[in-house]
């Protein structure tokens, strides 16, 4: 089943529920709320009943579930066992990066834990696509977001949870890697798609950066893909950067491709507080400094940074970034 089947028919199956269709209780802090209705629309009709839906009880099962899951791959070859720590090493720090943006952005309880449980299984289908595969390129095995989806239904592990939260969080799960978010979305589960698809980026960078930085490396296809190492930058990756645009993922041709098309990712950040996260953390400059100097690497550098530095400046670091009114980005995960 392809992954917009899956989700038409999250979709319709919960056409009629009001759940996250407000933000009242969603989002607890007034002054956040009323911003938040000002600013995007919000409506505040969610239902009292579900302050309390997800306790402390079931966000401990849900974690005991992910980790013998994860534990269930550990027999294999030592290749593949390396690249599934890697994964649960990413899915974990993906969850830690989603809750301090949660504290920043003053989320209520229950939308944190949402935002939490949509981290910690997002690429649940990367272990899987793995082991079978041996790549955690979609096209080369199959999409890893519906993957994961598929051995969330199969094994009925959302059951402690009401149906239709269930299935929101399914949805938002599917939403991380595609290229584009869909019109046919409440605000909340863009929202929420949004917030993660930023928070795997900020961790993705953190290890693509600590791979290219190792001093002694050692080659790892699932992280470069197994890309030639030569010099240079292609044309269309590069006039793609300075357009301000992601890199389309089939216009790489080398190592350096792929790191300017991680460059780029910064024009897909959707929120203040992760854009700081980008500057503070010298990302940009780190995997720059791992590539040769050439006139395009400091033009595309000095873009970049430009973009970073007035973005800040025309935002406020504790509500949302404007969303960018062009929504269509590249497919990046399938790269890694």
């Amino acid at each position: 089943m392809a992954p917009v089947d899956l989700v038409t028919q999250l979709l319709d199956r919960n056409k009629n529920a009001k759940l996250y269709t407000g933000a009242k209780t969603f989002f607890q802090e007034e002054s956040f709320e009323k911003k938040s209705q000002t600013r995007y629309g919000f409506s505040s009709n969610l239902k009292q009943g579900y302050r309390q839906m997800i306790d402390r009880d079931t966000c401990h099962f849900l974690q005991a579930w992910f980790d013998q899951y994860v534990d269930g791959f550990a027999a294999g070859p030592e290749d593949v066992q390396k690249n599934i720590i890697l994964k649960k090493k990413h899915s974990e720090r993906v969850r830690n990066e989603i809750i301090q943006i949660g504290k920043i952005l003053a989320l209520g309880t229950d939308a944190q834990r949402v935002a939490e449980i949509t981290a910690l299984f997002h690429d649940l289908g990367r272990f899987e696509q793995y082991a079978r595969y041996k790549t955690f390129v979609d096209y080369k095995s199959e999409n890893h977001a519906e993957l994961g989806v598929k051995i969330l239904q199969k094994n009925n592990v959302f059951n402690c949870l009401p149906k239709d939260l269930a299935d929101f969080i399914c949805r938002v799960i599917l939403y991380h890697n595609r290229a584009r978010l869909p019109d046919r979305e409440t605000t909340e589960c863009l929202f929420h798609a949004r917030m993660l698809r930023d928070a795997d980026k900020l961790d993705i960078w953190k290890v693509v950066i600590d791979h290219y930085l190792r001093q002694e490396k050692e080659k790892n296809n699932a992280i470069e893909l197994g890309l030639a190492d030569t010099p240079g930058i292609s044309d269309m990756v590069y006039d793609a950067v300075v357009n301000k645009s992601i890199v389309d993922a089939r216009l790489i041709q080398n190592l350096n491709d792929f790191k300017v098309l991680q460059i780029g990712w910064v024009f897909d950040i959707n929120f203040a507080a992760l854009l700081q996260q980008v500057r503070s953390r010298s990302y940009v400059a780190l995997i720059c400094s791992t590539m040769p100097p050439s006139e395009r690497l400091e033009n595309i550098m000095r873009i970049v940074t430009r973009y970073i530095d007035t973005a800040l400046e025309c935002e406020n670091q504790n509500e949302f970034m404007v969303f960018r009114k062009n929504n269509c980005n590249q497919d990046f995960y399938d790269e890694k």
